[in-house]
């Protein structure tokens, strides 16, 4: 059995671990992702977040904001991927919170890369990454793909490493 699906049935059994479901969703989806799975990102939201509402926590509504915009780039909807990212994104200004739970700039930067709008994505971008700097935190951008790392870092003229 995969360590994500042992994680996930720990999670299913326990009750303690309910407050985290966005932790896991997010951390699942991004192994989806990384898999080349992006068909599996339904399932993983409809599995943990299924009843997130504006009732509940921040993270997790954010999270399923992101999940369903995941699922919106990879069907090249990326207008509805920027429908879903805008309110989280602002959800995320207000209410800092867990990096585990999603990056909704990071990924709304992608979708304005995507979108050929590289000024918007920038700045979202460096918006995002700036309190990661602050405490010395590196390798968040690589978690959203190296295919946006390289394009940011080149368009801010960085240098840019493509090691794998």
């Amino acid at each position: 059995m995969h360590i994500a699906e042992r994680a996930a049935a720990l999670l299913a059994d326990s009750s303690l671990h309910h407050q985290e479901r966005a932790m896991y969703a997010y951390a699942l989806a991004r192994s989806a992702l990384t898999r080349g799975n992006a068909d599996d990102l339904p399932r993983i939201r409809d599995r943990f977040l299924a009843h997130v509402d504006e009732s509940d926590r921040p993270d997790a509504a954010v999270t399923r904001m992101v999940i369903d915009a995941l699922i919106a780039i990879a069907a090249d909807d990326l207008g509805g991927a920027r429908s879903l990212l805008e309110p989280a994104v602002e959800l995320q200004r207000g209410v800092r919170f867990c990096v585990m739970t999603g990056q909704p700039m990071l990924e709304f930067a992608g979708v304005a890369l995507l979108a050929g709008d590289e000024p918007m994505a920038l700045d979202l971008a460096r918006e995002a990454l700036d309190p990661f700097a602050a405490i010395d935190a590196p390798g968040l951008l690589s978690q959203e793909g190296k295919e946006h790392m390289v394009a940011f870092l080149s368009a801010a003229e960085m240098p840019v490493s493509t090691a794998d």
